[in-house]
């Protein structure tokens, strides 16, 4: 007769979060219910923040992985007149340190073709920057000249001896293959296309 009463007063339908009420209508949760499912919710979605963070950061960093240009391709082209028709010494500087660039890049080419020298002292092994420098006579165009690069990121400079006042400077991505044009009175470089190593 226990066991009768036991099983008739089972509550119908199962565990009680698994009954619906008479009509179909969903059960009545109490407050503690309701909190649990809350912060289950939260914690969902936290976590999703945390590995969408996460994937991203990773990223990053294998983007970063890929390293820096390994080579430079520079052509230069000096027009008719240029420079009142007179020789023109160009430096091209790839610069891998930031402070460097940054000192460098507020030099205009008269204060580097004065200062180059103890400069390049200053740079034995290459550490701060890579540089090839040319002189180029009005009218006259080098091809395409090959220079390795370390690898790592950096930026781009260029110097042109002019006679006359100016900065005389330019700046180009070590990335690109690179057309320095040497005007009749200023310098400029021109994007040809992305590296190939």
């Amino acid at each position: 007769m226990a066991l009768s009463r036991a099983v008739e007063s089972r509550p119908p339908g199962g565990h009680p979060m698994n009954r619906r009420r008479r009509g179909g209508h969903p059960p009545v949760l109490d407050g503690g219910q309701v909190t649990r499912m809350i912060l289950k919710s939260r914690w969902s979605i936290r976590l999703r923040q945390v590995l969408s963070g996460t994937a991203w950061l990773v990223a990053g960093i294998l983007v970063g992985c890929g390293g820096g240009p390994t080579h430079l391709r520079v052509t230069l082209e000096a027009e008719q007149g240029a420079n009142e028709d007179s020789p023109i010494p160009v430096t091209v500087l790839v610069i891998y340190q930031e402070t460097a660039f940054s000192d460098l890049s507020r030099l205009t080419a008269s204060e580097w073709f004065e200062q180059a020298e103890q400069r390049k002292r200053d740079n034995p092994e290459g550490a701060s920057f890579d540089i090839i420098t040319r002189e180029i006579l009005p009218g006259q165009r080098i091809d395409e000249q090959v220079i390795e690069l370390t690898g790592e990121d950096a930026q781009g400079l260029v110097y042109a001896g002019y006679n006359t006042p100016g900065s005389h400077r330019a700046r180009f991505n070590p990335r690109k293959r690179i057309l320095v044009v040497l005007g009749v009175d200023d310098v400029t470089v021109v994007d040809l296309a992305d590296q190939e190593d």
